[in-house]
């Protein structure tokens, strides 16, 4: 994993450094992409937490959830899906709003804020249901909201890093800038593996990735 991740910050920054020394790109282009490093990076970040849902999440499902209703269990797949499924259906209702304000919808950095903050929101609930149950099992209905939280934050960055790099990246090199955006997908995921291979050292209860900051 951490050999994904070098990889992948080091593509980035090679990428950075050589539209930044173009000559073909104007002084206007080279602010905006510098302005662009900031949410590359804040991208990467928060794939890494949302992704967690893979590695760390899904070991706290294992461990600490009931999930059996009674002959029944519920699968932990279906646990996972839910993210995804949040960030589906509230969408229409987002766009719906955004079209509403028209020009008093808030800009792209605080769209942006908004859904790095619900995702450190839903994670410090995770972390509070965790340490609230103490040994006991965590409520399935609880970590279902938890994934809702969670998925549905993806709203406001996905399509905000995406329309940033369309908009912003050098007339010339506008498809490599997208395809830059989606390389925070692969930094994520790397990151959410570190993250991961952390967590059999901690206690079960601490296990969601704000708690790795607290130790």
């Amino acid at each position: 994993m951490a050999v994904v991740t070098s990889a992948a910050l080091t593509a980035a920054v090679a990428y950075f450094v050589t539209r930044l020394r173009s000559r073909i790109v104007s002084k206007d282009e080279k602010r905006r992409v510098m302005g662009f490093i900031p949410i590359f990076l804040a991208s990467g970040i928060y794939f890494g937490f949302l992704f967690q849902k893979f590695t760390a999440i899904s070991i706290l499902i294992t461990e600490r959830i009931d999930l059996s209703m009674g002959s029944w269990t519920f699968p932990v797949a279906w646990i996972t899906t839910v993210s995804p499924l949040a960030a589906v259906l509230i969408t229409p209702f987002i766009a719906r709003l955004w079209n509403r304000l028209g020009d008093r919808q808030p800009g792209p950095a605080t769209k942006f804020a908004i859904g790095m903050t619900q995702i450190g929101c839903a994670y410090l609930f995770l972390l509070l249901i965790s340490e609230a149950t103490g040994d006991a099992f965590i409520p399935l209905a609880l970590i279902l909201l938890f994934m809702m939280m969670a998925g549905s934050s993806e709203v406001f960055i996905g399509p905000i890093g995406l329309s940033l790099a369309t908009k912003i990246g050098p007339e010339k090199f506008k498809t490599q800038m997208v395809g830059l955006n989606f390389l925070t997908l692969a930094l994520g995921s790397s990151l959410s593996g570190l993250l991961g291979q952390l967590s059999p050292r901690l206690e079960m209860r601490a296990i969601s990735p704000w708690s790795l900051w607290l130790q």
